[in-house]
């Protein structure tokens, strides 16, 4: 008998599929294949170009400044869905196909129980 963890990657796969042609390339590169010179500036390398589905996200915060509350502040951002498990460490960058470079805000993803990995990823830009 499936478990849950078998339906959720049987569904991951349908989801993959269904939005293959609304996926774009991105191009991944890894913070720890990036070099640093003598001033700690990194050089990336190379990179892998990964599927993703590319959406444009408002998101809010609250603004504060020596404990005053400066109220909510809404500001955009890109958010990409990599619909496979791909490990994606903080520090990496992504370039859009219109040639933007983000740099990771966050990262997240549920974890498949039985591998360790990430389902899917969900790469907020800023």
């Amino acid at each position: 008998m499936a478990g849950f963890a078998d339906i959720v990657r049987a569904g991951v796969a349908v989801a993959d599929s269904l939005t293959s042609t609304l996926q774009k390339e991105v191009l991944h590169q890894s913070f720890s294949e990036a070099t640093k010179d003598g001033y700690l500036k990194v050089t990336w390398v190379g990179g892998t170009f990964r599927k993703a589905l590319i959406e444009s996200v408002n998101q809010q915060a609250r603004a504060s400044q020596g404990g005053r509350d400066d109220g909510t502040v809404v500001y955009a951002t890109t958010k990409l869905t990599l619909i496979r498990p791909v490990f994606v460490d903080p520090r990496d960058r992504f370039t859009l196909p219109d040639g933007r470079i983000g740099l990771i805000v966050s990262v997240n993803g549920l974890v498949d129980p039985d591998t360790g990995r990430l389902y899917l990823v969900e790469v907020f830009l800023g």
